[in-house]
């Protein structure tokens, strides 16, 4: 997790303790993947991304994503789907989001199966290979014509 620039969480832990009840605060860890497995929901309120890539980890392995809607998330996250995206800086809805996701078990069960099969449809490897290598084929193609 980078920089808390405007201290988000702090505001959080001051106006909604309850959501730490379960939270494992471990700073900078190398197994970052156990930790996903082991979560609920990935939550990255942020500023700027320059492409989510831990929401597409995460996603890969079943867990939906709470995220600001910025650029590069707009992308990671299929609002309502496959996570919920909120207006960046909007600690009420980052609020209401984080409340929503804890209260309805069904419903981010099943935007974990969603965030599963769109990481395994639009981020595998072989697809990105693929769109990849048609995106070249035809700059060739054009170049050449």
């Amino acid at each position: 997790m980078g920089p808390d620039e405007d201290r988000i969480i702090e505001k959080l832990h001051d106006t909604n303790p309850e959501f730490f009840n379960n939270v494992i605060e471990k700073g900078m860890v190398k197994n970052i993947e156990d930790f996903i497995m082991m979560s609920d929901v990935l939550c990255l309120p942020s500023y700027r991304e320059g492409f989510g890539s831990i929401i597409i980890d995460a996603a890969s392995m079943g867990v939906p994503a709470i995220g600001s809607e910025i650029d590069g998330l707009i992308d990671s996250v299929s609002d309502g789907e496959t996570g919920i995206l909120f207006e960046a800086g909007n600690v009420k809805k980052l609020v209401e989001a984080m409340e929503y996701t804890i209260k309805n078990d069904e419903l981010r069960l099943k935007m974990g199966v969603s965030a599963k099969n769109r990481a395994e449809t639009y981020f595998s490897a072989d697809y990105v290979y693929q769109q990849q290598k048609l995106f070249y084929d035809n700059l060739v193609y054009e170049y050449l014509s």
